[in-house]
């Protein structure tokens, strides 16, 4: 049951065909996946710690070296101290990038339990290498959570708020609009009235347009909200073609009111750099309804939204998508404020 072990740096460095095959078609894990992921987040060192056995690829676990990760923290000294912290040490984190998506694939029994365990020794003495302050494996779905053997001083628990998806079961636009309460149907109307007395139009770019107006948009929806700045939203925004992504726009005669960015990998998408213009009502929603109108469109299984806004969400489709949690340990000498400051979230 030995595993052979090996650490690359890129994705390139690994076969596209071998890649693939072991994400077995999930979403966010392919090798074009990958190869955006490590254009976009260029500030943050990929390691990827790849297990074999006679010449097949059985399990990996893609972590990235993260000094300015935007944490679910509210401002004040707790963020401030944080941000200082992961600066100097910075956080060793598996997951598929930008996608809010886990990035470990085990095998199966009997070998799971055993993969994990050589994973985390060489996650462990990577992390030594790269003078992190902890490794972390986040956005796990709550099976695997709850039914992993997770090696020795890692600790779980849920950190920040849900995310939300939507199972695409509707074969046309109409379909899904049918399948809406009468009251949601009826006030989805009334916002597509209203936009057009107002001369509001949400149109679909396959390439980036006016990113500097859309980055204050999406700065008006953090600052609203009181969330850290993503780091790499303007370069998904500007390199999104990579991989086949769409960029929503609402125009009030020229100027430009909201944005959303939907990207996808097999059979999933998922929706990110929402901007707003708060003066103009409603744009939310019709960007909303644009998503997913755009996902029925191209036949994609899964539609995944963030967190928040839950009770709008159910009347549009979605349910909860318990994927906020994470598994843990402290590295060096830090691991005890570190574990602190984690209780505290």
């Amino acid at each position: 049951m030995d595993f052979d072990t090996s650490v690359v740096h890129s994705v390139t460095e690994v076969d596209q065909a071998a890649w693939d095959a072991l994400g077995g078609g999930k979403p966010f894990t392919s090798h074009r996946w990958y190869r955006y992921g490590e254009r976009i987040m260029s500030d943050c060192r990929p390691v990827y710690i790849i297990l074999s056995m006679q010449g097949q690829m059985l399990a990996r676990a893609t972590f990235w070296v993260i000094r300015n990760e935007p944490l679910p923290l509210p401002p004040g000294p707790l963020r401030s101290a944080a941000q200082v912290l992961f600066k100097h040490w910075p956080l060793f984190i598996c997951r598929s990038p930008l996608a809010n998506s886990s990035g470990l694939i085990l095998p199966d029994p009997p070998l799971r339990d055993v993969a994990l365990a050589d994973i985390s020794t060489i996650a462990l003495k990577q992390a030594y290498l790269h003078h992190s302050s902890v490794i972390a494996f986040d956005y796990l779905d709550q099976w695997t959570f709850e039914n992993t053997k997770w090696p020795e001083g890692f600790s779980g628990q849920k950190i920040g708020d849900s995310g939300t998806v939507m199972e695409i079961i509707w074969s046309n636009y109409e379909s899904y609009l049918n399948s809406l309460t009468p009251k949601t149907r009826k006030n989805y109307r009334r916002y597509c009235r209203e936009a057009e007395k107002r001369g509001l139009t949400i149109n679909r770019r396959s390439i980036p347009i006016r990113l500097d107006e859309a980055e204050v948009l999406i700065q008006n929806v953090e600052e609203r909200y009181r969330e850290m700045s993503n780091p790499w939203f303007l370069a998904m925004l500007k390199d999104f073609p990579m991989v086949g992504g769409t960029l929503f726009t609402a125009e009030v005669e020229g100027k430009l009111v909201g944005c959303e960015l939907l990207l996808g990998d097999g059979e999933a998408q998922f929706v990110t750099a929402l901007g707003l213009d708060y003066s103009e009502p409603n744009t939310y929603f019709l960007l909303n309804y644009a998503d997913i109108r755009h996902a029925i469109e191209c036949r994609t299984r899964w539609l995944h939204w963030g967190s928040g806004a839950y009770e709008v969400k159910k009347r549009q489709g979605f349910k909860i998508d318990h994927n906020e949690n994470i598994v843990f340990r402290g590295v060096g000498t830090v691991p005890r404020l570190l574990q602190r400051l984690a209780a505290r979230i």
